[in-house]
């Protein structure tokens, strides 16, 4: 039995632009979109703007209009009922999502 995805890992197609651009300002970015079992596409290592801290970031990479899978969803649901609202996971359409969850942290 193989534990590999039923269909191709296709990365949408705004991904490769959010990892550049978070890389230019200075992140460190890691591509696991082809773990299917994470349930999101990158991890990101910022710093807190305010404690200026490093913290991980999950990123679930979305073009306009995308929807989040099954999968996907239930890894969030996951991550929010440990860490409540502060959950270290967003979906983002643009690098501006992300930039304003490191903003929005205390």
């Amino acid at each position: 039995m193989s534990s590999r995805p039923k269909y191709a890992v296709k990365p949408d197609a705004n991904q490769s632009d959010i990892i550049e651009e978070l890389e230019s300002l200075g992140f460190y970015v890691l591509n696991v979109s082809s773990l299917a079992s994470c349930g999101f596409d990158l991890l990101v290592m910022g710093y807190n703007r305010h404690t200026y801290r490093p913290e991980w970031l999950a990123v679930e990479v979305k073009s306009e209009g995308g929807k989040l899978t099954e999968r996907e969803r239930k890894v969030q649901v996951s991550l929010m009922g440990m860490f409540g609202d502060e959950a270290p996971i967003v979906t983002a359409h643009e690098t501006e999502d992300i930039l304003d969850w490191y903003e929005a942290q205390k």
